[in-house]
């Protein structure tokens, strides 16, 4: 089964991608103190949204 997305998923998960980039930088700009959960969120973040958008195609 091949995986389409159309312009406006690649869209959202480029300003998805794009918020966990500047998410990931601005943490380690702090320090990282939590870095690695924000990471893990971020992913988590990423993965569901990714997740729903190929519920949305089928």
């Amino acid at each position: 089964m091949p995986i389409t997305m159309g312009i406006g998923e690649l869209l959202v998960l480029g300003i998805v991608a794009g918020g966990v980039y500047l998410g990931v930088r601005s943490l380690k700009r702090l320090g990282g103190g939590g870095r690695e959960s924000g990471l893990e969120a971020a992913k988590r973040d990423l993965e569901l949204e990714i997740e729903a958008m190929n519920r949305r195609e089928q």
